[in-house]
């Protein structure tokens, strides 16, 4: 099902590469020099960097299996990545979305310990505030949501459901990537008492709110409003996303 999903994501767009955990390093990613040529390899971290209308898309499925997640803070934080070999020096912009597709350790996750559950390496603070958001698949826990599932299963291999319309999304994002929604004043002074309440909410469990925190909630209202077709960002498009971050 992660695999499926991570190809039906790059078939609506159109600058997107999924890669695989196990074979994948930070250097595969951004850039290397080839030690035959001396040339610069670029990886799709830079092949796929631009500005917010077509900036790309990397896909790592199975990132349980990734050596260094640590590593990969650095081109996702700086959008850069820079690399010294043979005395030769070269960096290169890694401005891309990075998606990581991974199975929980002892392959279950519970949602009242997602972070118990997270592989080794991703449970560092420093790994995971570089991601805006996080979204955890449970198996189903009753058998009305198992018996719903087959039903889904069996109706889209026989036809009853049509299949996913990828060319309509496609130029529908594409064309809501163009959006550039404003953030109003009073949306502003909105989004500050929201921060004030989740810097009050976490510090009950000693947890830091940063200012990555703030930008990735301004991020994901704006991709929102992109979403829903509005030339604003509203509290609602606000409150929707501070809703995640509080729970």
């Amino acid at each position: 099902a992660k695999s499926l999903m991570a190809r039906r994501i790059c078939q609506i767009l159109d600058k997107c590469i999924m890669t695989d955990g196990a074979n994948t390093t930070i250097k595969s990613l951004t850039a290397a020099i080839d030690p035959e040529t001396k040339q610069i390899s670029i990886g799709p971290l830079a092949a796929f960097d631009g500005d917010p209308e077509n900036f790309g898309l990397v896909v790592i499925n199975e990132a349980q299996h990734l050596k260094s997640p640590t590593e990969l803070t650095i081109p996702l934080e700086d959008q850069q990545y820079t690399d010294v070999k043979g005395g030769k020096t070269f960096s290169v912009k890694t401005r891309a979305s990075v998606l990581v597709i991974m199975n929980p350790t002892g392959n279950y996750w519970d949602p009242g310990h997602v972070l118990d559950n997270l592989p080794k390496g991703w449970q560092k603070p420093e790994v995971l505030s570089r991601y805006d958001f996080i979204a955890v698949f449970v198996s189903p826990r009753r058998l009305t949501e198992f018996t719903s599932i087959v039903r889904t299963m069996l109706n889209r291999m026989t036809g009853k459901l049509p299949a996913p319309l990828i060319d309509e999304l496609s130029v529908y994002i594409k064309s809501a990537r163009k959006l550039r929604p404003k953030i109003t004043d009073d949306v502003s002074e909105y989004i500050i008492e929201k921060m004030g309440e989740l810097y009050n909410q976490w510090e009950q469990y000693e947890i830091r709110v940063l200012p990555r925190t703030t930008e990735a909630l301004v991020r994901l209202s704006m991709a929102l409003a992109r979403l829903t077709w509005s030339s604003v960002v509203t509290k609602q498009h606000v409150d929707f996303q501070y809703s995640i971050e509080i729970n």
